[in-house]
């Protein structure tokens, strides 16, 4: 068997209750096989021409490279901010029967 082609999705979001609801969602959806949440942490940045210092929790999503796309746009469409941190991330290589967990665990159009 091939192996999968994988992708990996960063996306910050304010508060941890937000975080969990929309990693919660994605799983149910079966958009995403496995969401980390990294611990809160500090962004600083620029916004409407501001320096901006906010405290954000990052989402790692795992899913496959054929869900990135609708990924994407439920992201956007759950997510609080105007412009939500949205990074796709190709995986070249990965643990053969991990990949095949992922694929197993989403959806399937």
């Amino acid at each position: 068997m091939s192996e999968p082609q994988a992708v990996v999705l960063l996306v910050s979001i304010d508060n941890e209750v937000a975080a969990k609801q929309l990693a919660r969602t994605l799983l149910q959806e079966k958009l995403a096989a496995c969401v980390h949440l990294f611990p809160m942490g500090t962004s600083l940045y620029v916004w409407q021409d501001q320096l901006q210092e906010t405290s954000e929790i990052t989402l790692m999503i795992k899913t496959r490279s054929a869900l990135a796309e609708p990924l994407t746009r439920r992201i956007a469409e759950l997510h609080s901010y105007d412009v939500p941190e949205i990074l796709t991330l190709e995986v070249s290589h990965g643990f053969p029967a991990y990949l095949q967990w992922l694929t197993e665990q989403t959806l399937h159009p």
